[in-house]
């Protein structure tokens, strides 16, 4: 896959957050707080953790990207060892039905808090951690996620860019080129109190530059520029170019000068990444910051990094400094696509944008785009079959766009949102269950004198499937 083939967020700042230090935050109320929040930093991207056995859920993600706002997903165990394969199959699946792509498999291998005290200490650790990242990876890329290869700890008992360099090599002995063409890895990158052109040319400029050894006349990697070592490494191993997702990004309190946090230089620095980022002065190949922390619990231990409590009230300088600070979209690069043009559809019938339904109004914008109601009975029927898509409150889902696209490419059927516009439908196919189209709408249909039908299975891959075995089968209806 090109790096421009990947998926970004429509308007893509490159703005991100790591979300809570949990996997506790996920419901309508933490929905309502903290996307105003996060439209109003300008992030176009949220990292968020997970057990293997707990998938996000739907409501949350489909939010986000309503948003624009792209969800990476951590899924990482307590302790490192394998992942049961059932169980992953069903949070992955369930999360990429909901339109999620990004899936960051295991967190920070290369330090000892992950592993249990004697399997630490045993050797060959990069071989056996590489034992329980295979299967994950393949299964991922299996469901239609994006694998992410797991970030890494700068400050790490086991030195970062050894443990990298070690892990893609075995995962090309192993035969995962295929999988590695599609993946991406994820990046902690602290600037670690240095200045942001710190390690600036990576190892191409600072040759000298060894595993666990300090250079008194020269620089490392363990700066803001991070970036360019790690994708030397790549291109090493790989012979390609991968996509580097930010994880945890940042100026870090707690590295801090003398071991001091001071506010006001949190801040600044901060300003100072998104200008760069904003500004074209970072590789393409850089996806995104996820700056750490957005929110913690003031019983959590990195809390006292949070940029918000719990609450949503504000506690650092950075949260104005990136409010007042001038954003917009990162450079336009060739062959980059929104979200909603990565799921094609016929331009000759209507279909919402994804862009104006960022606000709660996307109802209103719907309606405006409606023609005038047709009477009821058996009036005169302008549009042969109309696809009646969910419209909540909070937008679109942009995963019913995506399931529909077989159906939408093999019977051409005008597509929109519209109760109103769809009863000029000679035949109506309503998408998804009650909760997006409610039964009172479908019997006014009904009443206008349309054929309807709902295609709508016991959860969101069965519907996915009915609609791609009507579309297989060139079956219209099941009636038919």
């Amino acid at each position: 896959m090109r790096i421009e083939d990947y998926p970004r967020p429509h308007a893509d700042s490159g703005i991100g957050f790591y979300y809570f230090p949990d996997s506790d935050h996920f419901g309508r109320a933490d929905l309502d707080r903290w996307v105003p929040r996060l439209e109003a930093l300008g992030a176009s991207w949220l990292v968020m953790q997970t057990p293997p056995s707990r998938p996000i859920p739907d409501s949350f993600l489909q939010r986000l990207m309503v948003a624009d706002i792209e969800p990476v997903v951590m899924i990482s165990p307590a302790r490192f060892g394998p992942m049961e394969a059932g169980v992953l199959r069903d949070t992955i699946r369930s999360m990429v039905d909901s339109g999620a792509h990004y899936m960051v498999l295991f967190d920070r291998p290369n330090d000892r808090p992950g592993w249990a005290p004697h399997e630490w200490n045993k050797p060959a650790l990069v071989e056996r951690f590489v034992d329980f990242l295979v299967p994950a990876l393949e299964l991922a890329a299996g469901e239609g996620a994006i694998p992410v290869l797991p970030p890494l700890e700068p400050l790490g008992a086991y030195w970062d860019t050894a443990f990298l360099e070690a892990m893609l090599s075995s995962l090309g002995r192993r035969g995962l080129g295929s999988v590695l063409e599609s993946a991406a890895v994820g990046m902690r990158n602290f600037a670690n109190n240095r200045p942001l052109d710190w390690g600036k040319g990576g190892r191409e400029a600072w040759p000298r530059a060894t595993p666990y050894a300090k250079q008194p006349d020269g620089q490392d990697h363990r700066g803001f520029c991070m970036f360019e070592w790690y994708q030397s490494i790549i291109r090493q191993e790989t012979g390609r170019t991968l996509p580097l997702i930010g994880c945890a990004n940042g100026p870090q309190a707690s590295q801090m000068t003398g071991g001091r946090f001071d506010p006001a230089t949190h801040a600044s620095r901060t300003a100072e990444m998104v200008r760069m980022m904003i500004a074209g002065d970072l590789p393409s190949t850089v996806f995104n910051h996820a700056f750490w922390l957005l929110a913690a619990e003031r019983h959590q231990p990195c809390y006292y990094e949070s940029w918000y409590d719990a609450d949503g009230t504000a506690r650092l300088p950075a949260v104005e400094a990136l409010e007042e600070l001038s954003k917009e979209a990162r450079p336009a690069r060739a062959g980059l696509d929104s979200a909603v043009q990565a799921v094609p559809l016929p331009t000759s019938h209507r279909m919402a944008p994804r862009g104006p339904q960022r606000a709660t109004g996307g109802r209103q914008a719907a309606t405006r785009r409606s023609h005038s109601p047709a009477p009821e009975g058996n009036g005169r029927k302008v549009i042969d079959h109309y696809l009646l898509l969910p419209l909540f409150e909070w937008g679109v889902a942009r995963w019913h766009l995506s399931i529909v696209q077989q159906y939408v490419e093999a019977f051409l059927p005008t597509c929109g949102f519209s109760v109103d516009e769809a009863k000029q439908a000679r035949k109506v196919t309503i998408i998804g269950n009650e909760q997006g189209v409610s039964q009172s709408d479908a019997q006014a249909l009904t009443a206008a004198g349309c054929q309807v039908q709902r295609i709508a299975g016991k959860d969101g891959r069965e519907t996915r499937l009915l609609l791609q075995e009507l579309a297989r089968n060139k079956q219209l209806t099941y009636q038919d």
